[in-house]
């Protein structure tokens, strides 16, 4: 603690903020910090629409609007447990805007799937996310092929955020029965029945005007405050910005995706785990992401935060995946049989590893032994950097 004299006495300064402070004074006047900065709240902003939640806050017209739309469009059917009509009304309203629903508010994030989720008095993980997955499959239809990153979780979650369900759909997989257009309509469609399911659990009851609104916004601000802005990626890109590039999130900048594309294209690495399965089984297993990629192309950083004695666990995946990425396998004629199989190493740029939190000496030596070739702390970014530049 740093103590000093004041006006009313004494008063101390957390020795982590006073160093932050200190940090802080020695790059605010670098352009090129305060444009990382500026980069990085405006993912956040985009992320947990930032900007959509202040207009919100700031317009209780805008609000009051909003849950009419809502209360009549839903309540009667709701009420009524009309499954059908629900179905019809949520692929109308929700999954994609309705010309009645931008009349109101044209914001992205959706404001229908959320205050009808207040307004039945339900809540997305205990009335939504466990029915879900039963219901999608009661249809005879697979969910995790379908879902984004194979979650189920992920597929509530991007409903309510106003996202595509299959904007992460890259290569075709064989264990999809349904369209891009037959797995959203399905989904909302099971998201009707979660929602009578749920209501009729919780007595039928719905809730007032006011406390619909006032929960709306409740949940948004708390959304926001509980959200990571995640200072580490800032403070790397910080350091790294100009010579490597980053993808911390989607772009529809074309200049920006079209040299993404170019020094991205050995960002997604896959493993020989990822060979076999994607020949025998045409599935599409997980693949190890890295963040940035150094623009001579010589290097691939991986940014790596953990805390609350998880450090363990990390380095025993971090470890995986770096034997597993180097590993490359080769099939005969028949891809099942395993006689012909072959192993070999896959050529891959350097990797390096930028660590956050309490890694032990014996935990990094794990890791390097692994195969990283390079692995430090934010403060040692600077040989990094180095090493890249070479």
């Amino acid at each position: 603690m740093e103590t000093s004299t004041g006006v009313g006495g004494e008063y101390s300064l957390n020795k982590d903020l006073a160093l932050s402070l200190r940090d802080l004074g020695l790059h605010v006047s670098s352009p090129g910090f305060l444009n990382v900065l500026e980069a990085t709240f405006a993912r956040f902003d985009r992320a947990y629409g930032v900007g959509e939640a202040m207009e919100d806050i700031a317009s209780p017209h805008m609000m009051t609007h909003k849950e009419a739309f809502v209360r009549e469009s839903f309540e009667a059917v709701v009420a009524d447990h009309d499954v059908s009509e629900l179905k019809r009304l949520l692929c109308k309203h929700a999954m994609a805007p309705s010309a009645e629903r931008v009349a109101v508010s044209g914001h992205s994030q959706n404001w229908v799937f959320e205050m009808l989720l207040s307004m039945t008095n339900l809540n997305s993980s205990e009335d939504i996310q466990k029915r879900f997955k039963r219901l999608f499959e009661s249809t005879a239809h697979k969910l995790r092929p379908h879902a984004p990153y194979g979650d189920y979780a992920k597929a509530v979650a991007f409903m309510l955020q106003g996202r595509d369900l299959c904007e992460q759909w890259g290569s075709p997989n064989l264990r999809r029965t349904l369209s891009e257009d037959e797995f959203r309509r399905l989904a909302w469609e099971t998201v009707a029945e979660c929602i009578l399911g749920g209501f009729s659990d919780r007595g039928s009851r719905m809730a007032s005007s006011d406390r619909v609104i006032r929960e709306y916004l409740q949940n948004k601000s708390m959304r926001i405050i509980s959200s990571d802005l995640n200072g580490l990626n800032a403070m790397v890109e910080h350091y790294l910005g100009d010579i490597c590039e980053f993808a911390f999130e989607e772009t529809d900048d074309c200049e920006v995706m079209e040299l993404r594309d170019e020094l991205f294209s050995h960002r997604v690495c896959p493993s020989c785990h990822t060979d076999i399965i994607k020949r025998i089984w045409k599935a599409e297993p997980l693949t190890t992401h890295f963040e940035g990629v150094s623009r001579n192309g010589k290097w691939l950083i991986k940014i790596q935060s953990a805390q609350d004695g998880n450090e363990g666990h990390k380095t025993k995946e971090l470890a995986g995946r770096s034997r597993g990425i180097g590993i490359a396998c080769s099939f005969g004629e028949d891809a099942t049989n395993r006689m012909e199989w072959s192993f070999g190493m896959r050529y891959m740029p350097k990797r390096a590893l930028v660590l956050d939190g309490d890694w032990s000496p014996r935990q990094k030596a794990n890791l390097y032994e692994a195969g990283w070739d390079w692995l430090g702390e934010v403060s040692e970014l600077g040989e990094l950097r180095k090493l890249i530049a070479e």
